[in-house]
């Protein structure tokens, strides 16, 4: 029989050879994970690196879409002929026509052309009269006790 020291010593030789045993597997589990961890951190390094790239491509086709209306519109501008004096002048007669047309005053009008009207300057010219509603004989308005009554 063994003393109890002998049994003692054979119980630790027995739960260290477990445990050395168990230490590659567990060693080998730990390294997957270390492995598995840098692949997904080099995983989201290459999604942020692919986001600011996405970022910047929309910024640039904004920029492009930006320039290019520009250079749509100098080409234009750049036609043989075009004055750019004589397309205003255009555009405040049409504004002109439409205004008189619909009865509006232009502000610009009593203006001559080249003459700045400065803030000081500028006064709001008062009605020399009060409007004054015209009668009406709106029966809607005004009803009487016979328009008023059922039919």
């Amino acid at each position: 029989m063994l003393t109890q020291d002998q049994e003692d010593l054979r119980v630790s030789s027995n739960r260290v050879q477990f445990l050395e045993s168990s230490l590659d597997p567990l060693q080998a589990f730990y390294d997957a994970a270390l492995n598995e961890k840098e692949e997904l951190r080099s995983e989201i390094e290459q999604w942020e690196r692919d986001y600011e790239s996405l970022e910047d491509k929309a910024a640039i086709e904004v920029s492009w879409d930006f320039l290019n209306t520009c250079h749509d519109t100098l080409m234009e501008a750049s036609w043989e002929g075009f004055d750019l004096d004589t397309e205003i002048t255009k555009i405040k007669e049409t504004i002109e026509k439409t205004q008189q047309n619909q009865g509006f005053s232009s502000p610009a009008v009593d203006i001559p052309e080249g003459d700045e009207v400065t803030p000081s300057e500028a006064t709001v010219q008062s009605p020399s009269t009060q409007v004054v509603p015209p009668a009406t004989d709106d029966v809607i308005l005004h009803p009487t006790s016979s328009d008023s009554a059922p039919h």
